[in-house]
């Protein structure tokens, strides 16, 4: 068993393409698990040029230049800071999955 739980061997883990029970192939579970984790950074990151000083209570837009010079320093901030976090985001995202598959790889092996 790997260390996230997962009852696969190792081989169908790390398995790009596979047949079903039917023996249709079908992409396995490396690229759907990858696509998902694209889909949530891809949302988040979609949200990080928006900042609530832009909306009128309504819900309706409101534009940058009727913002304050403080409020216009805010939004520009916060929306670079967001911008950075999902550069590293989608940076620390590969290095999490190499971890993560090499420690399924591995589990159950001694490797000492």
């Amino acid at each position: 068993m790997g260390v996230t739980g997962d009852q696969t061997s190792p081989l169908d883990r790390a398995t790009v393409w596979r047949h079903d029970a039917d023996g249709n192939l079908e992409a396995g579970q490396v690229p759907r698990e990858m696509a998902g984790v694209y889909t949530r950074w891809w949302d988040s990151t979609s949200q990080a040029t928006d900042h609530p000083l832009l909306h009128n209570p309504d819900g309706t837009s409101r534009s940058f230049s009727s913002l304050s010079t403080g409020q216009q320093v805010a939004v520009t901030l916060r929306v670079a800071a967001n911008i950075a976090g999902s550069i590293m985001g989608a940076l620390s995202s590969v290095q999490d999955a190499l971890n993560v598959g090499f420690a399924n790889l591995t589990a159950g092996r001694n490797l000492a």
